[in-house]
């Protein structure tokens, strides 16, 4: 399965076909975690740090996958 393209992402909820896991980030890398680790933790120095350096994490909101889709099940399946 292909990566999605960020040039096909909807503004609004939608589908996409992924490998990824529910709660990762649809494309790219979760530049949020080391910010989320540092916070969870309390270590203010390392939350400083990516703060000072990368401030922009902080402001970032990207496609997040919110629950699995699955193909219906063909007509053989649901005979009885």
């Amino acid at each position: 399965m292909a990566e999605v393209n960020p040039a096909d992402l909807k503004e609004h909820p939608s589908s996409y076909r992924t490998f990824r896991a529910v709660n990762d980030v649809l494309i790219g890398e979760d530049t949020a975690v080391k910010l989320i680790d540092a916070s969870s933790t309390g270590d203010v120095t390392a939350l400083q740090n990516i703060l000072e350096h990368s401030p922009e994490i902080a402001l970032e909101s990207p496609h997040r996958i919110y629950q699995e889709g699955r193909d219906p099940p063909d007509d053989s399946e649901c005979k009885q």
